[in-house]
């Protein structure tokens, strides 16, 4: 299955947080907006073959993103990115990001 570890709808909770929040995760599953935090992404990932499923919607339509590889490394790696594997019928934005730690 499919875990969901980023969700974002209207906009009501404020992404424009700190190191701490995006490690720990913030936000409400419940009015779908929040992200689960970039150590039990960690965790998640950390062990066996993941892939990531990137989904957006608009109006108009609908957007995706394939990669069959995914990952990220520990906080002591800054939570490094691991991405691999593209194919969806949105741009591939996360290659510029592959290989590359994570910052606020």
């Amino acid at each position: 299955g499919w875990t969901i570890f980023q969700r974002r709808i209207n906009g009501k909770v404020d992404f424009y947080r700190g190191w701490k929040e995006y490690r720990d995760g913030f936000g409400d599953y419940n009015i779908g907006e929040f992200y689960l935090g970039n150590e039990k992404v960690y965790q998640l990932t950390s062990e066996k073959e993941n892939e990531l499923r990137v989904d957006l919607e608009t109006n108009i339509t609908s957007y995706f993103a394939y990669y069959s590889e995914f990952y990220l490394l520990n906080e002591t790696e800054n939570y490094k990115l691991k991405v691999g594997g593209f194919n969806g019928t949105m741009s591939d934005d996360l290659h510029h990001n592959n290989n590359k730690a994570f910052s606020t």
